[in-house]
């Protein structure tokens, strides 16, 4: 008999919508917050408020997550996700943000 896990309603949520933002966005980043103190992760969320959506999940959501687009390019990048990552959407140009 095979054993089953409970997986909180929380955690599938998060991995959808994770997975969702990243289906709907052109500019997927996947940043890198390990010592990032937190006021200055806030003020990035501040300055890009409007134009883009940031997502600080575990890792184990944005991997889920990535699995769960489907999408290959994404999933190539699975190699890259380590600990302390946040995700950043945008419909914008990469550039455009940065600038």
């Amino acid at each position: 008999m095979a054993k089953t896990t409970h997986v909180s309603e929380a955690k599938k949520s998060a991995v959808k919508k994770t997975a969702e933002a990243v289906k709907n966005h052109k500019t997927v980043m996947f940043v890198s917050v390990k010592n990032l103190p937190s006021s200055q992760l806030q003020k990035i969320k501040k300055d890009l408020r409007g134009k883009a959506e940031i997502i600080s999940a575990k890792k184990s959501v944005i991997l889920r997550a990535i699995d769960e687009t489907k999408i290959s390019e994404i999933v190539k990048l699975k190699e890259n996700v380590t600990e302390d990552m946040a995700l950043l959407f945008s419909n914008d140009d990469g550039f455009e943000l940065s600038a």
